[in-house]
């Protein structure tokens, strides 16, 4: 009885492992080409701030980076935005990084702060020399 168990459970796994018919470098292109960036993708950014921040005018030091696309589990552009703002106390939050998420024309994730919480952000996943300045209020 155990053995059957154990069979199964390796087939079971061994099935999961195997790959789609399609080439890499046709899932890239076919995903990429179905989750295009959107022309606006800085205003997007510009309106995230601006709901979903404690303060949006107590922004400061706001800088964007060029958008990337990540082709893993869950295919999406990313925007690294980098700012200083205050929190819910009032106090200054020191540089961190904002990673907002955009799929399918919207933004559908974001994460703030330092370390894991925007992963891609923080672990260079993306070229910080393409940093430049944004105001969040014009």
């Amino acid at each position: 009885m155990l053995r059957r168990i154990v069979f199964c459970v390796i087939v079971s796994f061994l099935v999961g492992c195997g790959s789609p018919n399609t080439s890499p470098s046709e899932s890239s292109s076919s995903a990429a080409n179905k989750n295009a960036l959107p022309a606006n993708w800085k205003e997007m950014a510009r309106t995230y701030v601006k709901e979903k921040y404690k303060d949006p005018r107590s922004v400061i030091d706001s800088e964007i980076g060029k958008p990337f696309f990540v082709n893993n589990l869950h295919p999406s552009w990313k925007v690294c935005l980098r700012n200083n703002s205050k929190n819910g106390y009032g106090a200054y939050t020191g540089l961190q990084y904002t990673e907002i998420v955009i799929k399918d024309g919207e933004i559908k994730d974001y994460a703030t702060g330092t370390g894991d919480d925007a992963f891609f952000c923080n672990n260079g996943y993306f070229d910080k020399s393409t940093l430049e300045p944004f105001p969040i209020y014009q």
